[in-house]
């Protein structure tokens, strides 16, 4: 069956922009013409897209016909909402083609290049290496223009964080305004978002993404930016990093176009019992679908599914057959091949004929966690491991220690003294650690030397990456070879000689941080939601943010739920997920009534022009497919 049956777009929009992705087209099959053919719709060039068109288009409703290449015919209702502010057009603040006119906070607070080969805009992006003394610090405070209340509310910048955001500090850049008497505030910093104290969201994004925030942002931590006044920027780098984080392309904005992509996980019934409630009020959602329990007790059928299509709703992948974790699978290979099978199924069964978007079941896409001391361990030879107790254990953490082969980690939480593991460990082991991290103070190296002088090498493993606070440690340097109780063997020299603190990953988990989303954007999938909530600055695309993709919970949400997501997304100009289960209360669920006040309230935004209301896909076409490329 063609959809949707409903679609909605915003009198004065840009012609070109998507109206509504045409749904249930065969293989080949394409929209061949339309009616009315006054211009106000078009086609994109698959000729299976709606786009606005080039004429004038007044608020209310109409009735539009589409005839396929194959004689089928789609009867559609677009209703055209009050005009509203075109998006704006950013502004460059810094390109950060060049060290001219910036300088160093004090001496040995790291310093500046220019990088030449990797930059998204301009002749290049700044890259920050630490100083002797810690993190680079600098500042610049000549060519920038005076702070514009009416066009400056949105800030914004291009990080790239490395291959492994874990081993990457990031970096910030905050403004400075001598008129407001402040000297680069924290409350200033541009990078609110990602929030990093969100679960260390931003340690999760591998590569390249945006940071952003809002002035109105600001003025809540206290920073009240002055009109008219003239404007600095201090950047921050990563103090313990052994990647030397890369920016680019500061911007300024009125914002972007607010927009809500509303999902549900698990393939429960409750969206389709109120599927009149959301046609009614023109809201389209996202159902991401666990294949194998299609049909199972209180689980949509697949006739509630193509129901679900028939009316506009986008029909894409959970990250597991049965709603499991994926990194409870043997590897990421073979988390990616099962989500293959059910993209396979999707087609099969014309649900999708190519889903590229899912969400990770429990938000769980990696193996994390700092090392944590596991008491009274008691090991019999076998995968399970009795401890005096742990708390905050789950499937995936790695498990080190004593004879611990390399490679093991938690399968499953027994209890709150059992673990059981994915392989066996020896017997009368007398130490065992959870997580992967082990930092170790009064280390000392050599310059030109790749050995360390530790104060216990009890800890560390064969292959676990190593960093410093500041110089000294290369770039990706790993331990090669433990001499003894107190000396290691890096796989390179160091840079300085130092005493100072050492930090140490062991990265070997196939589900290490980055190592599942890298598996599965080469695969081909576009996004991964998560359940960690933050909005998303999407009008410039999201480089390599889209397989670790945020989202607001809607568990026992209530109205003011709702209006607190939607006020980030119109501050911001930004995007922001929001992802339930079922509706009925419990848990994890949503009760009926907040359900209906949640819809009433986005519909009324989206009707007097305040918000966009998409489907993952949807969202995906206007933002990320063909990105708007960031100012000269």
């Amino acid at each position: 069956m063609l959809g949707p049956l409903t679609a909605s777009l915003t009198a004065g929009a840009t012609s070109g922009t998507l109206v509504a992705a045409i749904i249930g087209l065969g293989s080949g099959e394409t929209i061949a013409s339309g009616m009315p053919n006054d211009g106000r719709l078009a086609l994109d060039v698959t000729r299976r897209n709606l786009l606005v068109g080039a004429s004038a288009v007044a608020a209310g409703t109409f009735a539009a016909t589409l005839t396929t290449s194959a004689g089928r015919t789609l009867g559609m209702r677009p209703t055209v909402n009050a005009s509203d502010q075109p998006d704006p057009a950013s502004i460059l603040i810094e390109s950060f083609d060049s060290t001219t006119n910036w300088s160093a906070v004090a001496a040995g607070s790291g310093s500046q290049t220019i990088d030449t080969v990797g930059k998204d805009q301009g002749a290049g992006r700044a890259v920050f290496t630490p100083g002797t003394t810690g993190a680079p610090q600098v500042t610049k405070t000549t060519g920038y223009p005076n702070y514009d209340a009416s066009k400056h509310k949105v800030f914004a910048y291009l990080v790239d964080k490395g291959n492994d955001p874990e081993l990457s500090n990031g970096a910030d850049l905050r403004l400075g305004q001598a008129a407001n008497g402040v000297n680069y505030p924290a409350g200033a910093n541009i990078g609110k978002y990602p929030d990093l104290n969100g679960a260390l969201f931003g340690n999760m994004i591998p590569g390249k993404h945006v940071r952003f925030t809002s002035a109105a942002d600001m003025a809540t931590a206290g920073v009240n930016l002055v009109d008219g006044a003239p404007m600095g920027v201090r950047a921050f780098g990563g103090f313990t990093s052994p990647f030397a984080p890369k920016v680019d392309a500061l911007i300024a904005t009125d914002g972007g176009r607010p927009t809500v992509v509303l999902t549900f996980d698990d393939g429960r019934v409750g969206p389709w019992t109120k599927r009149q409630y959301l046609a009614d009020r023109r809201i389209p959602v996202t159902l991401y679908i666990p294949w194998a329990l299609v049909g199972q007790l209180n689980r949509l059928t697949l006739s509630q599914l193509q129901d679900m299509k028939a009316l506009g709703h986008d029909i894409q992948l959970d990250g597991t057959c049965d709603d499991g974790a994926m990194i409870d699978r043997a590897s990421a290979a073979a988390a990616v091949t099962e989500l293959l099978e059910g993209k396979q199924w999707l087609a099969d069964n014309g649900l999708n004929s190519d889903a590229r978007h899912f969400c990770y079941p429990n938000g769980l896409h990696r193996s994390a966690g700092p090392r944590v001391a596991l008491p009274n361990p008691v090991t019999d030879g076998s995968n399970v491991i009795t401890v005096g107790s742990h708390s905050n254990s789950q499937s995936g953490q790695p498990i080190f220690g004593d004879n611990v082969p390399a490679g093991t980690w938690i399968t499953v939480v027994i209890s709150a003294t059992q673990l059981q593991l994915n392989r066996a460990v020896p017997a009368g082991a007398a130490k065992l650690w959870r997580g992967n991290v082990s930092t170790l103070t009064d280390t000392s190296m050599t310059s030109g030397s790749p050995v360390l002088t530790v104060t216990s090498s009890a800890d560390l493993m064969v292959g676990a990456r190593a960093f410093s606070q500041g110089i000294g440690i290369p770039d990706y340097a790993t331990i090669q070879s433990i001499e003894n109780a107190t000396q290691v063997t890096l796989s390179a020299s160091a840079t300085a000689t130092k005493t100072g603190s050492v930090t140490f990953i062991e990265t070997s988990h196939p589900f290490h941080t980055g190592k599942l989303p890298a598996a599965l954007k080469a695969a081909g999938f576009l996004t991964g939601r998560t359940t960690i909530g933050n909005p998303i600055f999407s009008k410039h695309g999201i480089f390599d943010q889209g397989l670790v993709l945020p989202s607001y919970t809607l568990s026992q949400a209530t109205l003011s739920t709702y209006q607190t997501v939607v006020g980030h997304a119109k501050r911001t100009g930004s995007t922001v997920f929001m992802y339930g289960h079922d509706l009925g209360g419990g848990l994890i669920n949503q009760e009926t009534a907040d359900f209906r006040a949640g819809m009433d309230f986005l519909a009324a935004e989206r009707d007097a022009g305040n918000i966009d209301i998409l489907t993952v896909s949807q969202w995906w076409l206007r933002d990320c497919a063909n990105p708007l490329a960031f100012p000269a």
